[in-house]
């Protein structure tokens, strides 16, 4: 579990806020994750950033290293970039590359199903959109020292244009050990849409949202 927190007053006063939260859970046959980025942010008392993502993964092991993902999904909400909802559900396969004390290095894909609801669309269009998709991810963890540790975790999505076209989800992360329970956190998250879609007042979301957080992390 990781948390950062930003607060400014003065001249501005802004509140930032950001939690990151990942649970595993792993047999020699079975694996289930379970992933949480959010992020909400206030200045003056007006809100300028409010996004969150929820992942779920369930996998069962064929052999060391091949599995089998029969069932994955996502949710994620930015209301800033146009849209209320995504639920993205499919099933998968996955390969681990790497699995050593040290480092290990996991990449799947598969075939899914995407729902998103926008906050607003223009004149004629549709509030809402399906469609099948195609997603693909890799996940990347290396210790790089006794008390250094990189993860690298990116997640792309294949959809039709009207529900935002070529998407993904990258999250770089540095965990330094300050005790047994805590370290200290720097991530750097970039999420992009190829196709936006636009809102009722003709205003297009920008394709790419970058964000550098700070946190502590409590681990158990």
């Amino acid at each position: 579990l990781t948390l950062g927190l930003n607060i400014r007053s003065g001249n501005t006063d802004q509140v930032d806020y950001n939690a990151k939260a990942y649970l595993r859970r792993q047999t020699s046959f079975s694996r289930f994750i379970a992933d949480y980025v959010g992020n909400i942010s206030n200045t003056s008392d007006v809100e300028t950033i409010n996004n969150h993502r929820v992942s779920a993964t369930a996998d069962r092991f064929k052999t060391r290293r091949f599995f089998f993902r029969p069932l994955f999904g996502e949710y994620y909400t930015d209301k800033f970039s146009n849209i209320d909802s995504r639920v993205t559900v499919g099933t998968g396969l996955g390969y681990t590359i790497i699995d050593t004390r040290r480092t290990e290095w996991d990449i799947t894909g598969g075939p899914g199903y995407q729902a998103t609801r926008f906050v607003s669309v223009q004149p004629g269009e549709n509030i809402k959109e399906t469609t099948p998709a195609l997603v693909l991810g890799t996940d990347y963890e290396i210790e790089l020292t006794k008390k250094l540790d990189f993860i690298y975790q990116y997640t792309t999505t294949w959809v039709n244009k009207a529900s935002g076209g070529y998407t993904h989800h990258m999250v770089t992360t540095f965990e330094s050990e300050i005790t047994k329970l805590f370290d200290f956190d720097i991530s750097f998250i970039w999420d992009h849409t190829s196709s936006p879609t636009a809102a009722d007042d003709g205003t297009v979301p920008f394709p790419d949202d970058y964000r550098l957080t700070v946190g502590i992390t409590y681990e158990y």
